[in-house]
């Protein structure tokens, strides 16, 4: 089973996202913040981590730098999803290896289909 992890501070995004993913046959696990993140990064190993940038504790960008330097998990796919438009922040996301950049509020479709390009699945497939 695929796992999948989401590392956002807003409770409502979570849900969203768990309710999103729930229709798929994957395991999802949450962090609310950047600190908490790594050690059930470190924990679960997920084959996808969905992030936001802005958090408590540790930014995203923090928390990507922390996970690139462990071998285990230094390739594991990163999509950011998040409300930072600026310039900058699609550089810095890009320079640290960054899967896939999707902007708040999200197309749900899009979403799904560039989850699935990252788990290189079908999600179709693994409808419940």
């Amino acid at each position: 089973m695929h796992k999948i992890m989401v590392v956002e501070d807003d409770p409502s995004q979570v849900e969203l996202l768990k309710k999103i993913l729930g229709q798929f046959q994957i395991e999802v696990h949450a962090a609310t913040d950047g600190l908490k993140a790594v050690d059930l990064i470190r924990e679960v190993k997920p084959g996808l981590i969905l992030l936001d940038i802005m958090m408590p504790a540790l930014d995203g960008f923090e928390v990507v730098k922390r996970i690139r330097a462990m071998p285990e998990l230094a390739a594991t796919p990163i999509i950011i999803i998040s409300a930072v438009r600026e310039m900058n922040s699609l550089l810095e996301a890009r320079k640290h290896g960054i899967k896939d950049y999707v902007m708040k509020p999200f197309d749900r479709r899009a979403l799904e289909a560039k989850i699935g390009e990252a788990l290189k699945v079908n999600l179709e497939e693994l409808k419940k």
